[in-house]
């Protein structure tokens, strides 16, 4: 990880970075962490999960591609949500657990505080409490010193909808709007990224 003195130097070095400030969902197209992640069996972790291991940029990437890039070296990034629906009306996500464990392991190593919610452990996820889970979360205060929030939502779904506990539907449009400028001020200009796991109408 860089140390903010490394980074400060790169800076002075190079103009600035660009932003969006008034996308209300951004799209990084060039990293300033590389993640390749690679996935290594470990006989030392139970049921053979796999262990997830990421590989930080090196500082020449960071000044070739900085002037591309959104800022990021704080420690904590930003916050990271995932909400795992794990029991539908009785259809159970099997598996689903295991990928609340990888996406967590993952951006904890990406300097994400990582916060999770799951009917798995016992978290209500009807659409009532899932939308309040969203709105509590866009409205964090934690988001002032942020430089980028992570969304990962998981479920069944059909095209621009997903499938929450008790059978209803969320839109996805509803879920972006929370975090509009607009709506989440404390994260206007900063990259948004959005991971939604879900069927679009058998797709």
């Amino acid at each position: 990880m860089l140390t903010q003195h490394e980074y400060d130097n790169i800076s002075s070095q190079k103009s600035c970075y660009s932003s969006d400030t008034n996308a209300t969902v951004s799209i990084i197209q060039r990293y300033l962490t590389t993640t390749t992640a690679s996935v290594v069996s470990s006989s030392r972790i139970q049921n053979a999960t796999p262990e997830i291991k990421v590989k930080p940029c090196t500082k020449e990437f960071l000044a070739k591609h900085y002037n591309d890039a959104y800022p990021m070296f704080k420690n904590p990034r930003g916050q990271c949500l995932i909400v795992n629906v794990y029991n539908i009306n009785g259809a159970i996500r099997r598996w689903s657990d295991l990928d609340v464990k990888l996406l967590s392991d993952l951006f904890r190593q990406l300097y994400f505080n990582v916060i999770v919610y799951s009917d798995f452990n016992g978290d209500d996820l009807g659409a009532e409490n899932f939308m309040k889970i969203l709105k509590h979360f866009s409205q964090s205060k934690e988001h002032v010193n942020a430089q980028c929030c992570i969304i990962c939502l998981m479920s069944h779904g059909e095209e621009g909808s997903l499938t929450v506990q008790d059978g209803k539907k969320i839109y996805h449009d509803h879920v972006f709007d929370l975090f509009s400028n607009v709506n989440c001020p404390n994260l206007a200009g900063k990259p948004k990224l959005f991971f939604i796991q879900c069927c679009r109408d058998g797709k």
